[in-house]
């Protein structure tokens, strides 16, 4: 994997960016989604193949637009 461009901010940075503390976001996944997530807990992203994670980029494109709803 190539180095990232820039280092990752803090989680601490993304606080300002979201809903205050105390509230939640909800979404439903697809069948397709959670198998992806499942499996990205058993064997970690990196050793994930392709089509797993562009499901998994999707889901989180899609959640993103749920935080910042």
């Amino acid at each position: 994997m190539a180095a990232a461009l820039f280092k990752p901010q803090p989680l601490t940075h993304y606080k300002r960016l979201v809903h205050p503390a105390g509230t939640s976001v909800t979404t439903a996944l697809t069948q397709e989604q959670a198998c992806a997530v499942l499996q990205a807990h058993d064997y970690g992203i990196e050793n994930l193949p392709a089509e797993s994670i562009e499901v998994l980029d999707r889901l989180m494109s899609q959640l993103k637009q749920e935080i910042w709803a």
